[in-house]
């Protein structure tokens, strides 16, 4: 794969873009976003018609999984979330000392228990994990900010899936979507509606000691408590597993009002963040100036630019098929 210093200079495609209509290339973005979520919908290989309704939530709970942290973690979540289904996971909520249980087997599968000592506001949480924690199986080597310690994110899961109660995850989150297409026809802004209602799905207890604390084997309270799934890991979780699950389950039953509210989402949600295929395209492209507005449908556009169209195309670049597309709108 070239790396991004490869693609600082305008390529051919910049190029054209300053010789063409500026709508033609905004309108290729979301075409190419458009195209990009489409593909991850596919992708999932979810038969939908044969599939029961234990199987697609436990689908569903698995593409969460492998969204709660770093990528780095995504295959050992993944296992996480094998090891120890959906069905299992909601019988072990239903019953005592489900926090216990169910973060004493998952941090024990990381190898995420071993230390001996923790916070005193943490000792009780600690030692009732350790009292039910499973085997190691999946060691995780923690690296990356506090905030995003495996610990926290998988506590923060914990919570959002106590607060459901009883009722099935596929229902909660199609009522959510159903309430974002309402803001979407209602709202002049409907987005800090939406963002409401997601960060009402991913509550905690006001007394959680791991969100007083730096990581779990830290011995300073932080001055404020923290999200365990703070704004931008739910609206990964959103944009990397909600969103492709519910585009595909929409596309199978024929529902178009979802699928239209998912790719309206694509058009207010703010981008992930950059990485080094967004900056590549837009040093390529010469948008670096900020002639977009950068939210979700522009960064996914660049991305799929640059896997499909520029990264296998270079060096070649009068190869690549995307000068035409800007020359001729399509």
């Amino acid at each position: 794969m070239q790396k991004a210093e490869s693609f600082k200079s305008l390529g051919t495609c910049g190029e054209f873009f300053y010789q063409n209509n500026q709508a033609r290339v905004k309108s290729l973005l979301f075409q190419a976003a458009e195209q990009r979520q489409l593909a991850k919908a596919r992708r999932l290989g979810l038969d939908f018609e044969k599939l029961s309704q234990e199987a697609q939530e436990q689908a569903l709970f698995e593409l969460v999984m492998t969204s709660l942290g770093y990528s780095q973690y995504k295959e050992s979540f993944l296992a996480l979330a094998q090891d120890l289904p959906l069905v299992q996971v909601n019988e072990i909520l239903k019953g005592p000392e489900s926090k216990a249980k169910l973060l004493g087997h998952w941090a024990g599968r990381l190898g995420l228990l071993e230390a001996s000592s923790v916070h005193e506001c943490y000792q009780k949480d600690w030692a009732q994990m350790r009292a039910y924690r499973a085997p190691l199986r999946h060691l995780v080597v923690v690296k990356g900010r506090p905030s995003n310690h495996p610990l926290k994110r998988l506590a923060g899961l914990y919570y959002h899936l106590l607060g459901l109660g009883n009722e099935p995850w596929m229902k909660v989150w199609l009522r959510f979507f159903f309430s974002a297409e309402k803001h979407l026809a209602q709202e002049k802004r409907p987005l800090p509606k939406i963002v409401h209602d997601l960060d009402q799905l991913f509550g905690q207890a006001p007394n959680e000691p791991l969100a007083q604390l730096e990581s779990p084997q830290s011995q300073k309270i932080k001055p404020q408590p923290e999200r365990l799934l703070g704004a931008s890991r739910q609206r990964v979780i959103l944009i990397n597993a909600l969103m492709p699950f519910f585009l595909a389950w929409s596309q199978s039953r024929g529902d178009r009002n979802l699928e239209r509210t998912l790719f309206s989402l694509f058009l207010i949600l703010p981008a992930e963040g950059e990485n080094h295929k967004t900056l590549a395209m837009e040093a390529r492209l010469g948008l670096a100036s900020g002639r977009f507005k950068k939210n979700l449908s522009y960064h996914q556009g660049l991305i799929h630019f640059y896997d499909q169209l520029c990264q296998p195309a270079y060096p070649d670049c009068l190869a690549c098929s995307l000068p035409n597309m800007i020359k001729n709108g399509g």
